[in-house]
């Protein structure tokens, strides 16, 4: 877009000197003063059209290191120790992209968001720095154990999941891997009581499973079909 001022000075200074030609001219003058419109409108289109251009490439440039540096987030939180994290934001490609995109930024003329990237890229050198301190001081038996003061905490690394489970005479809501318990009271839920016991869909406190699987045999073969079969071979495959 730059070029183009340029261009365009250049061109209507060839104007104006044809104009200074040709000054007793009224008709030569008048199409002199119409190409300067069509160049000046030509021109201040063309500008626009390769600044939107160049703004629609920093903001893919953008949005696409934005994505890296989470990446580079996550995988800085990993490391374990100081050497690992200075090698890692020295020669890791995707640290690179990162200085790569912020002096193409700079090519396009976009300069705040070249210092914002690197910027990113510090903090998150320092953010995994500190992470790293805080785990080694709080941190023991290979991070399996929370360190404050005297005392010892074992640190769950299970990702808690919510499930249903007895609670006194009824049934709570809990997250695994911790104390928290949350009794159901919703009416609807609590009407089917009867069946928080059946651990099994084929069995109850009045028809035990054998008789189940019996009763379906015979509805489903009869008792010709059933006479003289595998009963073993049909009762795996019921």
């Amino acid at each position: 877009p730059d070029h183009c001022d340029d261009q365009l000075g250049l061109l209507l200074l060839q104007l104006e000197n044809l104009e200074s030609r040709f000054a007793e001219h009224d008709g030569f003058l008048a199409d002199l003063a119409e190409r300067r419109t069509g160049i000046h409108d030509a021109f201040t289109a063309r500008k626009q059209s390769l600044q939107d251009a160049r703004a629609r490439r920093a903001e893919r440039l953008a949005g696409s290191a934005d994505r890296v540096l989470e990446a580079i987030a996550r995988r800085a939180a990993t490391l374990a120790d100081l050497d690992e994290v200075h090698t890692y934001f020295a020669s890791d490609p995707m640290v690179a992209k990162i200085r790569r995109t912020a002096a193409d930024l700079r090519a396009l003329d976009d300069r705040v968001r070249a210092e914002e990237l690197e910027g990113r890229l510090g903090a998150a050198r320092q953010e995994a720095g500190r992470a790293l301190r805080d785990r080694t001081e709080l941190f023991s038996d290979g991070g399996d154990t929370v360190r404050l003061g005297r005392h010892r905490f074992a640190v769950n690394r299970q990702a808690p999941e919510l499930t249903l489970v007895p609670y006194g005479d009824t049934l709570a809501l809990a997250l695994t891997g911790t104390d928290y318990r949350a009794p159901v009271t919703d009416p609807d839920f609590a009407a089917t009581r009867p069946f928080w016991d059946r651990t099994l869909p084929s069995e109850s406190p009045a028809v035990y499973r054998a008789e189940h699987l019996a009763a379906r045999l015979l509805a489903e073969h009869g008792a010709d079909g059933l006479s003289g079969a595998d009963l073993p071979a049909l009762a795996r495959s019921a």
